[in-house]
């Protein structure tokens, strides 16, 4: 059985040290969005969908993972840079990597489906009810930029076995 949960939110940024005079803070970004599932059942399968955010280009080696409720963690995607918006989906079937750190199918716009940097396997044979957490965080290249990065939406498609 197969179904879909899914989350729109806008994430914050950490911030770090202070600015002096017409700079702006030193800010990196940390967004952390939950998801509640309230169906539970042993995972045999997690696909994440409608992953998107815009406003980025002001970060470099950005990095998505998610944690289960077990709390077991997972690289989605990482060390990216030049992304300024993403869109894409999250699939252990899918036929296509995301690409190298530099490469513009680091964290792909086109909302086509990805293998994620690990695999969403490592999810299988946990329950799958709980808070989900999706975190994305980058570090800020230029600290006159106005970007301040947003997580759009995210969802999970899981598959699983009911207890």
């Amino acid at each position: 059985h197969g179904r879909m949960w899914g989350s729109s939110s806008r994430g914050g940024m950490g911030h770090r040290g202070g600015g002096h005079g017409g700079w702006r803070p030193a800010t990196n970004l940390d967004i952390t969005s939950i998801l509640e599932i309230d169906d539970w059942g042993t995972i045999t399968d997690v696909n994440v969908v409608n992953l998107s955010g815009s406003d980025m280009g002001a970060f470099r080696n950005l990095k998505i993972t998610l944690v289960s409720p077990d709390a077991t963690k997972v690289k989605l995607a990482g060390s990216c840079n030049r992304v300024s918006s993403f869109d894409f989906d999250l699939d252990d079937g899918a036929e296509q990597a995301l690409g190298g750190k530099n490469r513009s199918d680091c964290m792909p716009d086109d909302g086509g489906a990805y293998l994620p940097k690990t695999s969403l396997d490592t999810f299988i044979d946990e329950q799958s009810g709980g808070t989900w957490t999706l975190n994305i965080t980058g570090k800020r290249k230029f600290r006159r930029s106005s970007n301040s990065g947003s997580l759009d939406s995210w969802g999970l498609e899981i598959c699983r076995m009911e207890e």
